[in-house]
């Protein structure tokens, strides 16, 4: 889903608007009128004497004129030409009462994606079946009522997760203290909002939300639309902005309270100019450019993060880890942990001096992960106009990986990266690497694979264990499988990191 950034100051501030939204999905209605080649029904297991043929009927469909009716108290197969990332239909039992209906997801392969039990199907119940990973993998879909008939109607049907919600941002007002979010989805049957700002849960809203009497600083904004299945925007969209202090006081020295010492809080040294007293800075200060193998400025954002130094050792339970405050210098070969956070990184383009009017820079927005940062100096003056690209290596956290070593290996995600990046950067997992120039994705290690998924413009994949390069674009997604993190020496790298 799509999410903007923007900084709010005191005055007025233009929004870029969000990126385009996924298509809406392929509505079925089983009448004349659908578009051919979607779907094949078949029957499964049903009684015996039975024609086994599913038929339109009348009598009660959920979308006039008619549903898609199935006798003989069988199991309805619903089969796809082409392989779906979401499923969401209408089911019922019929003619016969049934305790429970069953929906179940799989594989061309076979293998089960995802399974729904609905209780007391005597009437028409929304079933939403997706992919644990949001890939395009449904290749047909099972429904049973235990001794009943079937009916369905309105089959939704997508080749990306759903729903999917986009923020509406026409503008800021000049009010720091006052934001406005309008929203929509890819879709007319929205069914319910939900909102939060910063670290509230999410609560049911209507477009278009205010809030007021913001306090200065960083503040975050999520929706997620719930569309008529009951199915909720797994990646709601976001909105990252700050607000600035009020403007000062003339009637008091610096427009803020003198304190104790009797020192102005202005009047303290800051050279990096990031509202933290140098005096109170625990990682070199921001006021540096940054230099290719050497050195890259990191940002705070929003939420906690920490950094854990080259060669720092630090005795406690952070075991070398401080937080991240206001603007730092990271030295080439940092840890850092954005697990609860969101950081901006700046890193040098190439080798050219930052005096230079052609010199280049490389910025990220990066959340969600723990990563390394590596990147090659520069090693001889001739080559110093050649780009170079930023690394950001995913780290394992702590015994996340344990369930790949059992059998069967756990199926849930071990650790991820979210970069959306201007410049050339290099996100690895253990499977593959991506390479994005404009962009915005997601690299996902899971016990057996690394899959990247591409939100915005176009990353290429150096698959390691083929050695293919592919070029994935916006919308789609690629899966490298591979037995990561299995009793293996020397490849998992993880951290003691800060709980």
């Amino acid at each position: 889903m799509r999410w903007t950034l923007a900084l709010l100051v005191v005055a007025l501030v233009v929004a870029a608007p969000a990126s385009a939204q996924s298509p809406a999905p392929t509505v079925v209605r089983f009448d004349a009128g659908d578009p051919p080649g979607v779907y094949s029904a078949t029957l499964a297991d049903h009684g015996p004497g039975c024609p086994g043929q599913p038929v339109f009927d009348d009598s009660v469909p959920v979308s006039a004129p008619t549903f898609l009716f199935a006798p003989c108290r069988p199991t309805l197969r619903l089969s796809f030409p082409s392989a779906q990332a979401s499923v969401q239909v209408m089911v019922r039992a019929l003619v016969l009462p049934a305790s429970q209906l069953v929906a179940k997801a799989y594989s061309a392969a076979g293998l089960p994606l995802g399974a729904v039990t609905v209780s007391d199907p005597s009437s028409w119940k929304p079933v939403s079946l997706a992919t644990p990973d949001g890939a395009a993998s449904i290749a047909y879909v099972d429904v049973r009522a235990e001794g009943a008939n079937v009916g369905v109607d309105d089959l939704a049907l997508s080749t990306r997760p759903q729903p999917d919600t986009n923020l509406l941002v026409p503008g800021l007002r000049s009010d720091a203290t006052e934001a406005r979010f309008s929203f929509a989805a890819n879709r007319p049957d929205v069914r319910e909002w939900r909102c939060a700002l910063d670290g509230a849960a999410f609560s049911p809203c209507t477009p278009p939300v205010i809030y007021t009497g913001l306090a200065p600083g960083p503040h975050r904004f999520r929706v997620a639309a719930v569309d008529l299945y009951g199915a909720i925007d797994a990646s709601p969209a976001e909105y990252l902005w700050t607000v600035s202090e009020p403007a000062s006081d003339p009637s008091t020295p610096g427009g803020k309270p003198v304190v104790d010492a009797g020192i102005l809080p202005s009047a303290l040294p800051d050279l990096d100019g990031d509202q933290i007293p140098d005096a109170q800075e625990t990682l070199p200060l921001g006021n540096v450019p940054p230099i290719a193998g050497e050195r890259a400025l990191a940002r705070l954002v929003s939420g906690t993060v920490y950094v854990k130094l080259p060669g720092l050792r630090q005795a406690g339970p952070l075991s070398g880890f401080v937080p991240l405050k206001g603007v730092a210098a990271l030295p080439i070969g940092t840890i850092v942990d954005a697990r609860r956070g969101t950081l901006a990184l700046e890193t040098a383009a190439d080798g050219r001096a930052a005096t230079d009017r052609l010199h280049r820079l490389s910025q990220s927005r990066l959340s969600a992960a723990i990563f390394q940062i590596r990147q090659a100096r520069l090693r001889r003056a001739s080559l110093r106009a050649r780009a170079i690209t930023t690394q950001l290596v995913l780290v394992t956290p702590p015994a996340a990986d344990v369930g790949c070593r059992r059998l069967p290996p756990a199926k849930g995600v071990v650790r991820s990266l979210t970069a959306t990046v201007t410049g050339l950067v290099r996100v690895s997992g253990g499977g593959s690497y991506g390479v994005g120039r404009n962009a915005q994705w997601r690299t996902i290690d899971r016990c057996g694979s690394t899959t990247t998924q591409v939100k915005r413009g176009s990353v290429r994949v150096y698959d390691k264990g083929s050695r293919r390069t592919i070029t994935v674009r916006a919308g789609r997604r690629y899966v490298v499988k591979a037995k990561l993190f299995q009793a293996r020496k020397g490849r998992a790298r993880s951290a003691r990191l800060p709980r």
